[in-house]
């Protein structure tokens, strides 16, 4: 699932970065990384239909619930991002 949720985002508009990485140790262990271009990409990634189906299916799989934290940096701050 998160296979196909990674191939799928780079494509979609205003996403600058999705990165899926798995706990070396812990092989059911996930740390999602995602780049968007502004709040208004971020909010349309949020309210897709993919997404919205990725989050009700995960959810359920959870032993504890997911933990998101959001953080905003300025795009001309030196730090290369790789390009689409």
């Amino acid at each position: 699932m998160l296979k196909r949720l990674a191939a799928g985002e780079p494509s979609e508009k205003g996403n600058v970065r999705f990165d899926v990485m798995q706990h070396t140790m812990r092989a059911n262990h996930f740390t999602i990384v995602e780049g968007w271009q502004g709040q208004g990409a971020l909010d349309a990634h949020a309210a897709a239909p993919h997404t919205k189906q990725y989050r009700d299916t995960y959810s359920r799989w959870l032993a504890v619930r997911s933990d998101e934290a959001a953080y905003t940096r300025p795009w001309n701050s030196g730090i290369a991002v790789p390009g689409p």
